[in-house]
């Protein structure tokens, strides 16, 4: 998990989603969402209104992406102006990992599936990329611009991505 900026939440938030997905395991079934995730995203939704949260391919490929993402929708569905950010390239790449790997593409089609759902009633927004087949460029070009006014953070487990983000200039 990326952070930048300012948010006062955000060791919260990293101890919550780092629990969460050190804890998973392959053949355990989610009955219930993430208590501690529900409760980090409200206090991030209700903290600032500038804050921008975007999410990574790894990170909704993981055992426990559809847990993050049930949290996202359930929180944002109630703070209207608060979304999971999600770059066309990281859509690209889940359809690139089905085609790819066999034995990802059912977790892929869920995830694009709960995505295009979680757009439909608002609660994730795709945000058009600059480099559309590869999301680390993406973000990195993005967050240049945005840092400087907003809240950044970025839920993803490619810790290159992550040390290149947080060396870029606030």
């Amino acid at each position: 998990m990326f952070y930048k900026k300012r948010l006062h939440n955000f060791a919260r938030l990293s101890t919550a989603i780092t629990n969460c997905f050190l804890r998973s395991n392959n053949n355990a079934v989610v009955k219930a969402t993430n208590p501690m995730l529900l409760r980090e995203f409200y206090r991030l939704s209700t903290a600032n209104a500038l804050t921008r949260i975007y999410a990574d391919t790894c990170t909704l490929l993981h055992d426990s992406g559809m847990e993050l993402l049930d949290a996202a929708e359930k929180v944002f569905s109630s703070t209207p102006n608060q979304h999971l950010l999600i770059l066309t390239s990281v859509l690209y790449e889940l359809q690139n990992v089905a085609r790819k790997d066999p034995t990802k593409k059912t977790r892929c089609k869920m995830i694009l599936d709960k995505l295009n759902r979680m757009h439909q009633n608002s609660t994730v927004k795709f945000i058009a990329s600059n480099s559309p087949e590869f999301s680390d460029a993406g973000f990195i070009s993005r967050f240049v611009t945005e840092s400087q006014t907003y809240d950044v953070v970025l839920l993803t487990q490619d810790r290159s991505l992550a040390t290149k983000v947080t060396h870029l200039p606030s």
